[in-house]
């Protein structure tokens, strides 16, 4: 995709921090890092800065989170929200500009499916090479056959189940607009992905990725984000 529909994309991706599905990945993710001994963390495709935002909300003291992006008009974005955030605009199909060993934590959340295929390896060896030893990986992507629609009407039917039916059909409203955009972005990168040789994750794709990069105690397939995604955590 060029710079001129990620700058449009960016615009209204936030809308994302209230949905219901996206908010549990954000804390799924989150939930597998010790803060009180992994201090550097990289968000790698960091876009907007949602996650370092989810960091934030939980006042965890001495954690530096490090984001980096190819796309400016994400990291302006991301800009605004965090002042005095460490943002590196890079590309990570090349190399990723930090010194071997650096970070405790990668975590990477619908990145890698807008990697073209042969690159894809490049980009988890080089992840294996900027993590330290005994540091972990989290990698979240959406799955073949994903469904953007599933995902919303899961945000619809969990707050239909905590808050009744009038707080829902409010809800519905709100999201009304920047909905028909998502989806329509979200059209966009799956007729993007079918002619340009990108593929959405297939199912052993990310753990084998990670495996033939040289990570260790790779887990099974967990399903995330309305069952559309696929994330593994991996120890160097």
């Amino acid at each position: 995709m060029n710079k001129k529909f990620w700058k449009k994309y960016f615009k209204v991706y936030d809308i994302l921090n209230e949905l219901l599905p996206y908010k549990e990945l954000l804390e799924n993710m989150s939930n597998n890092i010790n803060y009180s001994k992994m201090k550097y963390i990289l968000d790698a495709g960091c876009g907007t800065g949602n996650f370092e935002n989810y960091i934030r909300s939980l006042n965890i003291d001495n954690t530096f989170v490090y984001g980096i992006d190819y796309e400016i008009s994400g990291l302006l974005k991301n800009r605004e929200k965090n002042k005095n955030g460490n943002l590196v605009l890079a590309d990570l199909t090349t190399s990723i500009p930090f010194q071997d060993s650096f970070f405790d934590v990668i975590i990477s959340n619908n990145v890698l499916y807008n990697v073209k295929n042969q690159f894809r390896k490049n980009v988890v060896c080089e992840f294996f090479r900027v993590l330290k030893p005994k540091g972990i990986v989290i990698i979240s992507n959406p799955k073949e056959g994903w469904s953007p629609s599933k995902i919303y009407l899961e945000h619809i039917k969990e707050i239909y189940k905590q808050n009744g039916i009038y707080s829902t059909i409010l809800n519905v409203m709100h999201f009304l607009m920047p909905t028909i955009q998502m989806f329509y972005y979200n059209y966009k990168i799956i007729s993007k992905n079918k002619e340009s040789n990108l593929n959405f994750m297939a199912n052993e794709e990310q753990l084998n990725l990670l495996h033939k990069a040289g990570f260790t105690k790779i887990t099974e397939n967990i399903m995330v984000y309305a069952n559309q995604s696929i994330m593994n955590i991996a120890i160097k």
